[in-house]
Parts: C-alpha cells; structure tokens; sequence
C-alpha cells in the first residue's frame, strides 16, 4: 500500500508492551502521521503480531535489532523500545546507521551509556528524542496551559507523587 509523503515512516525495534501496545497502536490510530515499514524483535509471536498489525512484508520482519540496522536503511526514522540494558549499544548503532530515534526511557541503564549515546547522536547529527511520553498527555498539556496563563496564580511550592502500581515500581525503581 502507498503511503501519503507527508506520513514518517519507521521502523520498530522491540515488539513488546510499549513497541506494540503504545507506539505501535498510536501509530494504528493515526495512520495519517506514521507508519511502520519493518519490526524487529526476537520473539517470534510478539514479532508477527505486530507485522500484522501494520501490514509489514515477510522480508521487513527481522528477530534481531541487529539484523535489522546491518542492511539497508528502511525508514528515515526509528522507535526505540528494546529492554533498557540494550539501549546503549542499540541505540548508537542506529544513530551511525542513519536513523532519527525516539528512545523509550531510560535512556541509558549507566551514566557513561548515556554520554556514548549523546556523543553518538551529536556526531550523526540525528535527532534523538527520548520517549517521556506522559508529557503529551492531556492531563499535563492542560497543566502546561493553566501555568503558562497565569490560572494558578503564582506558584511557590510544587509536591509531585506518581502513584504508581507494583509491576511500575517493579522495574522502574
């Protein structure tokens, strides 16, 4: 299928929760924004679910990250959402191979991973955005909006708590 030139298409590295179940259906949502043209992920299930979904050919559908950024560049842009302990070397790899990135958070699981993967996207010259991507949410854009107009009056103090769940905290604490 032909896609509009204004649509950015990408690929997907990791198919799992937040590859399938976030950018993945967002992009199943607004197909007049972003498309994917190939996945990668070494389990086979989580791989073909998301290559049905987005109607990705046999020969774009790859089991390793790896396999994936060794050819040809497929799309002008990459989602990053490989398990955190792969950033850092995922992550740079895909940035020398051309791609734009946006990388799910954490950006990196050490300070010195984190400092490669900024030089990296400094030196390619490639946009790199990390993927917080409650920032975008409804709840914080109307925020955004009550304190950029003043609605709240003068802000002196701010508590921030995020109640998160066990399986949350499980692994992201």
């Amino acid at each position: 299928m032909k896609q509009d030139s204004s649509v950015l298409e990408a690929v997907m590295l990791g198919a799992g929760n937040r590859g399938y179940g976030v950018y993945g259906a967002w992009a199943l949502e607004h197909p007049d924004k972003l498309h994917f043209v190939a996945v990668a992920d070494p389990d086979l299930k989580r791989r073909e679910r998301f290559a049905r979904a987005h109607n990705i050919a046999p020969e774009r559908r790859f089991s390793s990250w790896e396999e994936l950024l060794e050819g040809p560049q497929l799309a002008p842009a990459l989602v990053n959402a490989l398990p955190d302990r792969l950033h850092a070397e995922s992550a740079v790899r895909a940035l020398e191979s051309g791609y734009h990135q946006l990388l799910e958070k954490p950006l990196a699981h050490t300070l010195e991973a984190g400092i490669r993967i900024a030089r990296a996207a400094k030196e390619s010259g490639k946009v790199l955005m990390l993927g917080y991507v409650l920032r975008f949410s409804p709840f914080f854009k109307t925020l955004k909006r009550a304190l950029e107009y003043g609605v709240l009056g003068q802000i002196v103090t701010v508590m921030w708590r995020e109640n998160v769940s066990s399986m949350h905290f499980a692994h992201s604490y």
